[in-house]
């Protein structure tokens, strides 16, 4: 099936008004259809519904919509395209987790390269192929983060790819709604738990993306739900960058400082604040913003093509929306 709508842009904001009335019509017909009262959260339409509700949060989701609401929300209704800087990110991701879900005695230097070549090929990133072989290579030539010896991968107890949904109270203060998490690795090394967290990108990181307005509100969550979820003091949290320097292969996070932790539950409690207020009004305000060369709505958002003196007549005042809804949604969780 397909869901068509539109969104319509004026003044630097996209007015989703009707993009949600079509949302909730559409849903409601598929839960008649399949005899359901509720879709699964992986329903595309339903995804868009409960990651603009600010009745959750998630680390990534937060920052994204806190930096531009308007393409947040666009990058729900698009398909992402490979060789693209996320879906690149993706395909390592997916490379890293079947590794370490291999047997021990199986985590070799040749099971690691057959695995990306599968991966490679299921994701269709072909076109990237030197970009992700050069991240699993830096990632093999890192030294353990502990003590920078050679890491031994078969003797390394992880979990991988883990998802936690805890309501947390973070230094006393009760948020008052789930936190959803989804960790790259937990490593339980002699000393309790550590966390990995993989990014992409080639070169050393730079102050900005490791301090409050980077990875570090992100590492802080994780944190907060591997403690929840095990009972366990965190001892330290890692940025694992295959694609930098050797010194900066893995860069520890200062997820234990108290100052830290304040600071990301005053960002959680004017997220929910902000983006309720979005989805009321489904008016998301369009930001320049660092990022704003990957985002696919720049080809038409208004304020990009103005700041960078591009040709004004690309800007569209109603955007088609499409999506194909495959059949194998709208099952009950």
């Amino acid at each position: 099936m397909e869901f068509k709508s539109k969104i319509l842009q004026k003044d630097g904001i996209i007015d989703a008004t009707q993009l949600y009335k079509d949302i909730e019509d559409f849903i409601e017909k598929e839960k008649i259809s399949k005899g359901t009262d509720r879709l699964h959260r992986h329903h595309p339409l339903q995804h868009i519904l409960n990651s603009t509700s600010g009745n959750y949060v998630s680390p990534t989701s937060m920052k994204s919509f806190n930096l531009c609401p308007a393409g947040y929300l666009y990058g729900k209704l698009v398909t992402e395209k490979t060789g693209t800087a996320t879906s690149v990110g993706r395909t390592y991701h997916t490379i890293m987790e079947r590794f370490y879900n291999e047997k021990p005695e199986d985590r070799t230097t040749e099971k690691i390269y057959s695995i990306m070549e599968d991966v490679i090929k299921e994701d269709n990133q072909q076109e990237s192929y030197d970009d992700i072989r050069a991240y699993v290579d830096g990632y093999l030539d890192a030294k353990d983060y502990l003590n920078n010896r050679p890491m031994d991968h078969g003797k390394l107890v992880c979990f991988n790819e883990v998802f936690i949904k805890p309501t947390i109270n973070p230094l006393g203060v009760n948020l008052d709604i789930p936190i959803y998490t989804l960790l790259d690795r937990i490593d339980i090394r002699e000393d309790g738990l550590y966390i990995v967290d993989y990014k992409t990108g080639f070169g050393d990181p730079n102050p900005y993306l490791l301090g409050e307005n980077g990875y570090l509100p992100q590492m802080i969550f994780y944190k907060w739900a591997a403690e929840a979820e095990y009972g366990q003091e965190v001892k330290g949290a890692f940025l694992c960058l295959p694609g930098a320097s050797e010194a900066y292969k893995y860069v520890p996070m200062n997820v234990n400082s108290l100052v830290e932790q304040s600071k990301v539950v005053e960002q959680v409690k004017n997220h929910i604040d902000f983006a309720r207020s979005v989805r009321e009004s489904k008016q998301f305000p369009e930001r320049y913003m660092r990022y704003c060369g990957s985002c696919q709505l720049k080809h038409n958002c208004e304020v990009y093509i103005k700041t960078k003196g591009l040709d004004e007549s690309d800007i569209k005042e109603c955007i088609d929306v499409s999506i194909e809804i495959e059949d194998n949604y709208g099952e009950n969780e």
